[in-house]
């Protein structure tokens, strides 16, 4: 098939897209149509600094506070202390009648615990071990030999030294009247 001479110049080359010149566009420095809106590049970019600038401040503060977090509590201690998780306050002991677990127990004795003086109350703390045996069939308690009365004066009500629990709490052993 003979191709069909060209009669036009062959200098300007024009290939339109959807009525845009392609080739004009790409042949010239700056395209008329595309402005640049320097108010809104220099406001983003400053408020994108600032925001870093925030975020580094904020990264390096050697002042940072701590998490809350048990382990880390700070009421009113020295500087190098450190809240003391330990729990239970003994190990267990292994013997060859199986472990033995410190144990504390505390008497609730309700409207008995008034003392013969007045607004006098009382409680008894008793101490011992459980032992529980190697094949876990058996549990054994071993008392100790003292006994702890613990007295107060106050009293709520005409009631008072209602302790009924023993609690752990900063490697230290506290009852708390009801």
């Amino acid at each position: 098939m003979p191709v069909p001479p060209c009669h036009g110049s062959m200098s300007p080359l024009r290939i339109s897209v959807g009525s845009l010149p392609v080739l004009a566009s790409m042949t010239k420095g700056a395209d008329p149509r595309f402005r640049l809106r320097w108010k809104a590049i220099v406001l983003s970019s400053a408020c994108l600094g600032f925001v870093l600038l925030l975020f580094c401040l904020h990264r390096s503060s050697p002042a940072r506070p701590v998490p809350p977090h048990p382990r880390n509590w700070r009421l009113s201690l020295q500087a190098g202390d450190r809240y003391n998780d330990t729990y239970p306050l003994s190990p267990p002991q292994r013997n060859p009648e199986g472990v033995r677990y410190r144990i504390g127990v505390i008497a609730d004795l309700d409207t008995q615990s008034r003392g013969t003086e007045e607004h006098t109350w009382f409680s008894y703390l008793k101490k011992g071990y459980l032992v529980l045996s190697d094949s876990g069939d058996s549990v054994t308690v071993e008392w100790d030999k003292e006994e702890s009365v613990l007295q107060s004066h106050l009293a709520e009500k005409g009631r008072g030294m209602e302790l009924s629990e023993l609690v752990v709490f900063n490697g230290k052993l506290y009852t708390v009247d009801d």
